[in-house]
């Protein structure tokens, strides 16, 4: 087994992950987040030169880079060219948020009204942030990226990512208010 290889298995579960929070919804109509990790392998493999030429960037960072390419040349090959209306086809997975819907009501229905309130405030919080804002937040959370890994994706010192993260957290935390997912 080759370093890409050996480095894409491990590092698999942290890309899946970026997968479904990066790719969009009319990207999403067209192909699986698999079919994407797909095409993004394919596109390490293609410029594996890149990979044993940067030594100083961390792998992860690299395959983050390579992966968020796929997933800005899959958007702008199907969506972009307009060869379809991709907003007229139904997704493999159109029936996720059904069973969603039939989960939240196994719930009480107070519970359900709480849950949905959570997400809004959330959404609407998300929405004020700044774009950098959002994505140092959802690479430490969602991504589970270290400091150091978020700086070389960034292009920053580690101590400015520490900063950024930090200031980030603060906004947040100043939107969100207290009382607000009580």
């Amino acid at each position: 087994m080759d370093t890409l290889t050996a480095a894409w298995l491990e590092n698999r579960a942290r890309l899946v992950r970026l997968v479904n929070l990066q790719m969009s919804d009319e990207l999403r109509r067209r192909m699986t987040a698999d079919d994407m990790l797909q095409e993004a392998y394919l596109h390490c493999c293609r410029n594996a030169g890149y990979f044993a030429k940067h030594t100083e960037v961390p792998v992860y960072a690299k395959l983050r880079i390579m992966t968020m390419q796929a997933i800005a040349t899959a958007g702008r090959r199907l969506v972009l060219a307009a060869r379809r209306d991709v907003r007229q086809e139904v997704s493999p997975e159109a029936n996720i948020d059904a069973w969603a819907n039939f989960a939240d009501t196994l719930t009480s229905p107070l519970s359900h009204l709480i849950r949905q309130e959570r997400r809004a405030i959330v959404r609407r919080v998300l929405a004020q942030l700044s774009p950098s804002d959002r994505d140092i937040i959802t690479m430490r959370h969602f991504e589970e990226l270290g400091n150091n890994e978020c700086a070389a994706i960034l292009q920053i010192s580690p101590a400015a990512a520490s900063v950024r993260y930090v200031r980030a957290i603060k906004r947040m935390t100043s939107l969100l208010g207290d009382s607000t997912l009580g």
